[in-house]
Parts: structure tokens; sequence; C-alpha cells
């Protein structure tokens, strides 16, 4: 509520949780340890994501956006691998029209 405006209509704001994630799958041959590889994978992606001039506002579609905890994942076989990295963006709307974009 304290990130909406008031206004006529007024701006009602909005937190969307938006997860990357990726799989690892490291050569039978390799030495390294699944979790570098894991690690550089998490790194990869939030460089990817913050790779551009007021990366934050998605294109002025939001008006922020929070780099969240990376967590691991594997699976119960533990054949699968990887990460997932979570944002938070912050957006606001119209309160009667939600195509309609606010600062």
């Amino acid at each position: 509520m304290e990130l909406s405006c008031p206004g006529n209509p007024p701006a009602q704001a909005y937190e969307l949780q938006a997860i990357v994630a990726g799989i690892v799958k490291p050569s039978d041959l390799s030495t390294t340890a699944v979790d570098t590889f894991k690690n550089r994978l998490s790194a990869n992606i939030i460089k990817a994501a913050t790779d551009a001039n007021q990366w934050h506002t998605w294109g002025s579609l939001a008006f922020n956006t929070e780099i969240g905890a990376t967590e691991d994942y594997t699976d119960e076989s533990g054949a699968v691998a990887g990460v997932m990295v979570n944002f938070t963006i912050y957006f606001r709307t119209d309160e009667d029209d939600p195509y309609a974009v606010r600062a």
C-alpha cells in the first residue's frame, strides 16, 4: 500500500516475483565441483539481467527491481542440479486500468 499513489485514478502498486532458473550439467570427466558450476550460473544470470542501463525499470514498465536470494536445488536422485535467482519487480498501474503504466 505504501508504494501506491493517490490521484484520479489512483496508482496501484504491485510486487511481481520473477524467478530465473537454470540447470548445470558438467561433463562426466570434469573434476570441478558442481557447486562451482552453480555459483557461476547464478552470477551469469544476475550479470545478464543487469546488463543494460536502467535495467531495474524493465524499459520503463517498472519503477524498481530487487535481486533476491539465489536458491540451490537438486532433484531427489541427485542427477539434476541448478539454481534459481529471485527478482522482485515493483510496478504501478491505474487502479481501474491494469494496462496503463504509472511511474
